[in-house]
């Protein structure tokens, strides 16, 4: 009998840092520090922290249930749709795959510390953010697709979607969460501000359009106007690729 043989997806790169003592103005402040990073698996944060944060290869992410407001993102490679999406009622931001306009892309807040979907797109890239102590101010989305680019020497990296986004904080001690999610391209690159990474995973075969991405980052920045521009990269031959980012500016809850 024949064999079918199963792709195998990897890590392409990766970026989860701890800051002891992050600052204003582009860091994050005490009360958003002691954050849970990791790669590809879930980490708990300390007792005293306000954030956690995951990043899985496939279709499903969890954290610990209990915090105030839990965040997601999900892409895949966009060979078939998003299907089943556990969050799909707090759907913020869904970005179609090229060529296939198909769903691909799907970023959300809600409830519930699990989520998950169905695809048949492979590879997936699925994270969630967990924040106690703030509540959804303003959101911000912007969505980005990119051509093929056929031609040229297999394998070589090129560009893919890219993006600007554009939002306002009105108080000092607003964070701002900036969640990324790539079909088809990945590697992000986040210009314009300096923010902390949550996560940053890039998963699919070395030097090949099959590819999945999700990133967080979190900031506090001065009140006024903001911009970060979102540059990704994949690989020749590349049937398109699509790109989709939130801002959202969060305010602390006052406590009596």
């Amino acid at each position: 009998m024949p064999t079918t043989a199963v792709p195998t997806f990897t890590l392409l790169t990766t970026a989860a840092r701890r800051r002891q003592h992050p600052r204003r103005g582009g860091k994050l402040s005490a009360r958003a520090l002691a954050l849970a990073l990791l790669t590809a698996t879930l980490a708990t944060a300390p007792a005293n922290a306000d954030l956690q944060s995951a990043i899985q290869l496939g279709s499903t992410v969890t954290l610990e249930p209990g915090h105030e407001l839990y965040f997601y993102i999900a892409a895949t490679a966009g060979q078939e749709p998003i299907e089943a999406l556990s969050w799909l009622a707090d759907q913020d931001l869904a970005v179609n795959a090229t060529p296939t306009n198909d769903q691909a892309i799907s970023i959300g807040h809600g409830p519930s510390p699990a989520g998950s979907y169905l695809s048949g797109a492979l590879p997936q890239a699925t994270a969630a953010v967990a924040l106690d102590g703030y509540a959804v101010t303003q959101t911000y989305a912007a969505r980005a697709q990119r051509r093929a680019h056929q031609s040229g020497h297999v394998g070589r990296p090129i560009k893919g979607a890219n993006l600007t986004l554009h939002f306002r904080t009105s108080q000092a001690d607003q964070l701002t969460l900036i969640l990324i999610g790539a079909q088809g391209t990945g590697h992000p690159k986040l210009t314009g501000i300096k923010a902390d990474p949550l996560q940053d995973a890039t998963y699919g075969s070395e030097h090949s359009e099959a590819i999945a991405c999700a990133a967080a980052y979190a900031v506090e920045l001065r009140p006024g106007k903001h911009k970060a521009s979102i540059s990704t990269t994949t690989y020749i031959p590349n049937a398109g690729s699509a790109l989709g980012a939130i801002a959202y500016v969060l305010t602390p809850i006052e406590t009596s």
